[in-house]
């Protein structure tokens, strides 16, 4: 959308930027509208200088240029691969490794119970101590 320059512009400085400003006007939205937008510096009343508009014709931001939006994905991306790849690798370890401890020390536990019983069955056909007394009361 093309805006028509009203009057001479005005130096703005920011923080860390200076721009010029000039009030202008476009017809957008079946109706004219009047703002303050930043012109370049060679900007005389009546030039016409580019703005963007909404659906209401009012002035609003330009979009993010393609480059910068590709920074952010790249940003985010790497993000994703610096926090949710560790976390979930990690997690697989803490609880990978303690289901294999716990499936180990329940292997563990069954041959240890295993050998015992083996050796009391064994200890039984052999016959009882020289007594008289059944193993194993």
């Amino acid at each position: 959308m093309t805006a028509r320059v009203l009057a001479d512009s005005t130096t703005v400085v920011h923080e860390d930027t200076v721009s010029l400003n000039a009030p202008a006007e476009w017809n957008a939205a079946n109706g004219s509208h009047v703002a303050t937008v930043a012109v370049p510096g060679t900007a005389v009343p009546g030039d016409r200088v580019g703005v963007w508009v909404d659906d209401h014709g009012d002035q609003v931001a330009a979009p993010t240029p393609a480059s910068e939006a590709a920074d952010y994905a790249v940003c985010a991306a790497a993000l994703m691969w610096l926090v949710v790849v560790p976390t979930r690798v990690g997690l697989w370890a803490l609880i990978g490794g303690g289901w294999t401890g716990l499936a180990r020390r329940m292997v563990q536990g069954a041959s240890r119970f295993h050998r015992r019983r083996r050796r009391l069955f064994d200890q039984r056909a052999a016959g009882a101590h020289d007594d008289g007394v059944a193993l194993g009361r």
